[in-house]
């Protein structure tokens, strides 16, 4: 059934207090309807391109001079080298065009901020990966679980190696942005930026990982809506020895003492050494996203999708 909308859309560096509620619920009824979280979440200001738009917005015209949030969009940026997108289309409203249009601004984007390449993110139970692929030529990137750890079914594994969180500041900026080359492969200059865009937030915290020897890796934690780990690496030339347990023993710790119930974690389904080590601690799954490589030079869009991560 075509509505025949009449849309006007935005772009937005970052949202109004206004815009964010209207996300919300835009969020929360895509949810309702298909099972699954659309993965809007609202950490674009760690963007690495300045100035970058992150958020596109479809109004539909309600009632008197009312409008309603009827399809959005959200890139998130950590590097240059890759964006992640989410799209979410109001269940009544799909098939409709909006997801093509929301496309089509967010890799105008891209491209003139000179990003690489383009993951859009799909709760792989809903099933739409052939669909996507037909419909935008994409290829399966990877798929990343997500898993939690509730405090009473922790187990840590008492004969690791010993370790100590630092929290990074200022004056260990030199240092985070090393291990972060050194262990993830990250591009310097990307690198500081996100380092020095998440010292900002409140909600964040970054740390080193110190052995005897010094700086071996890094973990860092997001606290809005719960506690969940990211970015938890080891230096190569310390792989292997145990280290990458002890942090996550010592940062989920860290997080139970302040009173968590429950820490959550993302790894990719391909990582079976660390999905090994996760479920060793408690660590369950709970959902799971995949990721399609979208090529930012083509056009091979049709009408037929909807968007996510809500088609």
């Amino acid at each position: 059934m075509k509505l025949y909308l009449d849309v006007s859309f935005e772009s937005h560096v970052t949202l109004s207090d206004d815009d964010r509620l209207s996300v919300e619920a835009l969020t929360l009824s895509c949810k309702r309807y298909d099972g699954v979280d659309p993965a809007m979440y609202f950490d674009t200001h760690l963007n690495v391109v300045p100035g970058l738009k992150a958020w596109f917005l479809a109004w539909g015209k309600g009632h008197g001079d009312s409008r309603v949030l009827v399809a959005a969009a959200r890139i998130f940026a950590p590097s240059r080298q890759e964006a992640e997108l989410s799209v979410a289309v109001k269940p009544p409203y799909r098939r409709q065009g909006l997801f093509r249009a929301l496309m089509a601004m967010t890799r105008q984007a891209l491209c003139q901020a000179g990003v690489v390449r383009l993951l859009l993110a799909v709760d792989a139970r809903r099933g739409y990966g052939a669909l996507i692929a037909d419909s935008l030529g994409a290829v399966r990137s990877h798929g990343e679980h997500m898993m939690s750890l509730l405090r009473d079914e922790f187990t840590p594994q008492p004969d690791g190696p010993v370790v100590r969180l630092v929290a990074v500041d200022e004056c260990t900026v030199d240092t985070a942005v090393d291990i972060s080359v050194r262990a993830f492969g990250d591009d310097p200059s990307d690198a500081r930026t996100f380092i020095e865009q998440a010292m900002k937030d409140d909600e964040r915290e970054q740390f080193l990982v110190f052995s005897q020897d010094g700086p071996i890796g890094a973990v860092s934690c997001a606290l809005h809506d719960g506690a969940m780990l990211h970015g938890l690496g080891v230096v190569p030339e310390y792989r292997g020895r145990g280290f990458g347990g002890a942090i996550l023993d010592t940062a989920a710790q860290l997080l139970f003492r302040r009173g968590y119930k429950e820490v959550s974690l993302e790894v990719d389904d391909q990582n079976s050494a660390a999905l090994a080590l996760y479920r060793s601690r408690g660590f369950c799954e709970q959902s799971k996203i995949d990721y399609w490589n979208i090529r930012l030079d083509s056009d091979t869009m049709n009408d037929s999708t909807g968007g996510q991560a809500c088609i």
